[in-house]
This record gives structure tokens, sequence and C-alpha cells, in this order.
């Protein structure tokens, strides 16, 4: 019997003045999921910022019912939607799973470092005066997803001014020095301090 609808049974009252009609609805039998396989089925490196998509494909594609859930073990590593798009946030591994009914497919992820490639301060000239302060950081960063997002300072004349661990300098005398940061792989940044 093919899927579809088909009226069975009529019935009319004696007096012609009302009818009802019986109606029979005729489905597929339910296909039972036999297995899944998920692409990437094995281990997995992504730099933090990148993304990638799971794909869980069903065995027969057309059982009955049977939609995918994604999981990830440690969300502050990565994140998986409900469409299997993974967006990786941080260093580390994370389990990835995909479950289907009762059958479950996993792979590791591990989420590496996406190196900075140039950083910016938010001053390249900077004129205080003497007993002053001020606060130097990194406003951007390419790519936008660098990580570890931390800089060493460094002034190039102490006695003139100097820079905290966090960026703060602190204007001593007069003159011109230069403040520099820097990334745990090399990138610089440099700002001219003149003391007045």
């Amino acid at each position: 019997m093919r899927s579809g609808k088909s009226t069975i049974v009529t019935v009319t009252s004696d007096s012609g003045g009302f009818t009802a009609d019986c109606k029979v609805y005729v489905v597929s039998k339910a296909k039972a999921l036999k297995s899944i396989t998920v692409s990437p089925s094995k281990a997995k490196n992504l730099l933090v910022g990148q993304v990638l998509a799971v794909k869980a494909t069903l065995k027969p594609a057309s059982a009955t019912g049977k939609v995918p859930i994604f999981k990830s073990s440690d969300e502050a590593v990565a994140v998986i939607d409900s469409t299997g798009l993974i967006t990786a946030l941080s260093p580390g591994k994370t389990t990835i799973t995909t479950k289907v009914g009762t059958k479950t497919k996993k792979f590791v992820l591990s989420v590496g470092f996406l190196e900075a490639t140039k950083i910016a301060l938010n001053k390249s000239t900077l004129s205080v005066t003497k007993g002053s302060t001020y606060l130097l950081y990194v406003a951007s960063w390419t790519p936008v997803f660098a990580h570890p997002q931390t800089v060493t300072w460094k002034s190039s004349n102490t006695k003139i001014a100097t820079v905290s661990a966090s960026g703060v300098v602190t204007a001593k005398k007069k003159g011109t020095v230069t403040i520099t940061a820097t990334t745990w792989n090399g990138k610089t940044a440099k700002c001219k301090v003149t003391v007045k």
C-alpha cells in the first residue's frame, strides 16, 4: 500500500441530510537507524577563532525521526551549535560528540594558538609633564583572535620614564623615551614619549 490519504467509508443518514466520512492515512513503515558516520572522524586541530563543520551521515539516510545532537565536552575550548558548526575559542582539548538515536561517534579536537602578526598601541606619540602618569595599551590585534593577548612592556630609559607591567607610564624627568610593547612571539609596537 502506498503512502497517502484515502476515504474508505461514507455514511449517509436515512433522510439524506447528513453525511460523514471516515478518512484513513497510510504512512510508510518506520525505518530503523543502522549506523552513522561522522566527518571528521579522527582527531582534528584548529587555531583559536577558526570554525569547522561536522557532518553526520545516517544509514539508511531516511531513518525515521533521527536528528543529530552535537556536544563539546569543554565549551571554554570550543563550542558546537545545533547544525554541527564548531567555533574554536581558546587553546586546549575537547571531545566532540555526535549522537543520533542510540548511536554515538566522538573525536578529539585540539585548539592551538593563533599567533599575532601585528599590534598597535592606543598612542604612537605622547607628551606628558614630569610626575604625571599615562596608561598605554594594545588597541588592536592582527588577527583579532590572536592568542594570548598579553604583552611585556619596556622603557628605553627608566630615568626619563618608567612603564609598569600593565602599561602605566610614569614621567620622571624631562627628555624623550621609547616605550615598547612586545608579544610572546616577538611582535612589537612603540610609543615615543616626551616628558616636559
